[in-house]
């Protein structure tokens, strides 16, 4: 987002407030103005993001743009929500949060389909069984595996569609990752080499002092567990790749003047317990007290997706994986397809399904039952 248009953004916006205590008549007036034109900017902005984001990703983006910190995420992401209560702004306009979906859900008015019209549908399906064989890894034609960890989980949600293309495992490692998160890298990696792929692990993270010192701590994150998942990282290739100094710059991306952190400490406090340690003192020599998050991406997505896809093709033989790839996997289908063949596979299914269509007694039987038992009901 350009200078002009952060400045916009900022005399639009002005962050709800409220007194404690009683309210008069005027107090809750100007609160719900202010509500509203909070509203309005953030609808203003989000015309110019491509996809939904979480509402804590909402707050990554005002930090941003220089227009809140650390300390007010809680604040902010009341505001969102109180907005969507109020109807202020779309109930659905942030990304669904996936962690507090309902399983096992089922309709309760299910659209009523025929015993004929239900057994049909699967007998026409598996007409074409054949071609769900397709138990062939896609790595067997590959030089190297690929696993990527991300910063937030709106730029999880945004690497996704290109990860699958390329069969490439990702996942959101929300700051030091878990010992489990860590596991499952390296229980993969080590099936990999196993196999005789080079294991590769791409990282996107923030561009602020954690951030770095995360990226520079994988390999021996990985080491310290070793023992426990029975694979040494020793020949693994880490790859940063995104929040470079260089990729900041090329692409205009709004530094955030501070350093703090999630849990609104700053790093520039000689009270904070940080403070003093190289990791910090020799990033703010660099750059000084300024950072870029990781959600920074989220406006220039056509941008990101690309710059993504290159490292990703950095290690991945396209041309391999179309020519032996994409045969295997034929080879695979076009024997279930001669099998099918040698017992008429295709032509016993039409066979049933023409029976199937010839049988108009069970149907007319089954409505008159079910004709009778609404009326007994009513």
């Amino acid at each position: 987002m350009s200078t002009n248009k952060v400045d916009q953004l900022e005399t639009q916006l002005t962050l709800p407030k409220t007194k404690r205590g009683r309210k008069s008549k005027k107090d809750k007036v100007l609160y719900q103005l202010q509500l509203e034109s909070f509203a309005n900017a953030l609808i203003e902005v989000s015309k110019r993001l491509p996809r939904k984001i979480s509402s804590r990703g909402w707050c990554y983006q005002l930090e941003g743009f220089n227009l809140i910190d650390k300390s007010q995420f809680d604040y902010i992401q009341g505001l969102i929500n109180l907005c969507r209560k109020k109807g202020l702004i779309p109930i659905d306009f942030v990304l669904k949060d996936d962690t507090r979906d309902f399983y096992n859900t089922e309709s309760l008015k299910p659209d009523y389909e025929t015993p004929k019209e239900y057994l049909i549908g699967w007998l026409e399906y598996i007409k074409d069984i054949h071609e769900g064989k397709t138990d062939v890894s896609y790595w067997q034609s590959q030089r190297y595996y690929i696993q990527m960890i991300v910063e937030k989980i709106d730029v999880r949600n945004m690497f996704q569609d290109i990860c699958e293309k390329y069969h490439t495992r990702i996942a959101n490692a929300k700051g030091w990752s878990d010992l489990l998160t860590r596991a499952k890298l390296a229980w993969k990696f080590k099936e990999a080499e196993e196999m005789g792929l080079i294991p590769v692990l791409l990282y996107y993270g923030d561009f602020d002092p954690a951030g770095i010192f995360i990226a520079d701590k994988l390999r021996k994150n990985l080491n310290d567990i070793k023992k426990g998942t029975g694979w040494n990282p020793k020949n693994l290739i880490i790859d940063k790749f995104g929040l470079t100094y260089d990729f900041i710059r090329q692409n205009n991306l709004t530094w955030i003047d501070n350093l703090k952190t999630g849990s609104g400490k700053d790093l520039t406090n000689p009270k904070h317990r940080d403070h003093n340690k190289p990791y910090v003192q020799d990033y703010i020599k660099k750059y000084g007290v300024r950072k870029v998050e990781a959600n920074a991406i989220l406006i220039i997505e056509d941008i990101a997706v690309k710059h993504c896809e290159d490292v990703i093709l950095k290690y991945i033989d396209v041309e391999a994986s179309e020519e032996k790839y994409d045969k295997l996997v034929n080879e695979r289908q076009k024997e279930v397809k001669d099998l099918m063949n040698a017992i008429n596979f295709e032509e016993k299914i039409e066979s049933l399904i023409d029976k199937v269509n010839k049988t108009l007694v069970y149907e007319i039987d089954r409505k008159n039952n079910r004709d009778e038992n609404n009326s007994n009901q009513d």
